[in-house]
């Protein structure tokens, strides 16, 4: 079976912790094995790339019962990007196009680097389930 392209961003009424997100990455998984699972660095965003054969519905209980409340609705990703500025730090953030979301992180590392050489910041890193 083929991954698909199919994104859900998923919004959490509060932060989760690592052993949270390990429960929910699993609980995914266990509905569709072909499943990625992310998060924000704040960890209240999840993005979750599923098979479509895969309803919000199910997604939502099986992190439900990992104990996590999610917001109602969905989260546009359009939304999620910082407003790049000389002293706004650079978030890595996924969107289904990996060549556009790798240039404008390294803009807006290039940036806060130029600008702050004494808090350099390098490549993101992020729990995921690959």
């Amino acid at each position: 079976m083929a991954q698909s392209s199919d994104l859900l961003h998923l919004r959490t009424t509060a932060p989760m912790d690592r052993s949270a997100m390990k429960a929910v990455i699993q609980l995914v998984t266990d509905l569709d094995p072909t499943a990625g699972v992310y998060h924000s660095d704040d960890m209240t965003i999840l993005q979750i790339r599923r098979n479509p054969s895969v309803s919000d519905e199910q997604l939502r209980a099986a992190i439900a019962s990992a104990g996590i409340t999610l917001q109602p609705g969905v989260v546009d990703p359009a939304t999620l990007h910082p407003v790049a500025g000389v002293d706004t730090e650079p978030v890595y953030i996924v969107t289904g196009d990996e060549a556009a979301d790798l240039a404008r992180y390294q803009a807006a590392r290039e940036l806060w680097n130029a600008n702050h050489p004494d808090a350099p910041i390098a490549a993101p890193v992020h729990l995921t389930n690959e």
